[in-house]
Parts: C-alpha cells; structure tokens; sequence
C-alpha cells in the first residue's frame, strides 16, 4: 500500500517528488484529510485509461455516499481533491483511502497541499 504524504507548496517554488502508487481497490491513501490538500497523479504511459476513485466513509442519513471517481487518461495529469476532514476514514487511522485501477505502468503520483 502506498501511503502518500503532503508536500506543501510554498511561494518560492517546491519540487514535488512523485512515486508508483500500489494500485487497485483500496490500496492507496493519503496520510490524512486536509482541505489544502489535493493527490496529484500522472499517467505518462499508454498503457489505458486509469480510474482514481476516492472511497467516502460512512452514511449520511443510513445511505452510503457516492464515491468519486476521476479518469486519466494516457499522457495526461488531474490533481484531485480537496480532501476535507470528512473524508477520514476511521478504519485506516484516518486516512484518505483510495481505489487506483487500470495498467499502473508509468503512473505516478504526489500528495501536495498548499499552505
């Protein structure tokens, strides 16, 4: 499992230092909620089309939220987010859980925030 932390983006400028997410259901996450913060992912390959979905925890009035999910295609990047504090899921310690699928040859991704 890939656990992605913030880097933060300052004014003087931040290299931001991508990695291989794991891939597939829930095998990903962000380290923790943040309304600053945003997952970005590139998919430089042309291996397909991959689906990033970010799994929204619990019920809101016993009904179980949509989770989005976000396509990126070959060659293409999204940043993704914001991840407010709701998002948390209790049974990961809080964390941001997500689902990335497709051909993870040549996807990379970052967790970022601002400040």
């Amino acid at each position: 499992m890939a656990n992605f932390t913030y880097q933060v983006v300052g004014y003087s400028g931040t290299d931001i230092t991508f990695s291989a997410p794991t891939g597939g259901a829930v095998a990903d996450s962000v380290a923790s909620p943040d309304d600053k913060g945003f997952l970005w992912v590139e998919n430089a390959a042309a291996g397909g089309t991959i689906t990033v979905t970010v799994h929204v925890p619990g019920t809101v009035f016993g009904v179980a939220p949509t989770s989005p999910a976000v396509s990126v295609p070959d060659g293409e990047r999204r940043l993704i987010g914001p991840f407010p504090l709701q998002l948390g899921n209790t049974a990961a310690l809080g964390a941001v859980v997500l689902s990335i699928t497709g051909t993870m040859t040549g996807v990379t991704a970052a967790a970022v925030k601002v400040p």
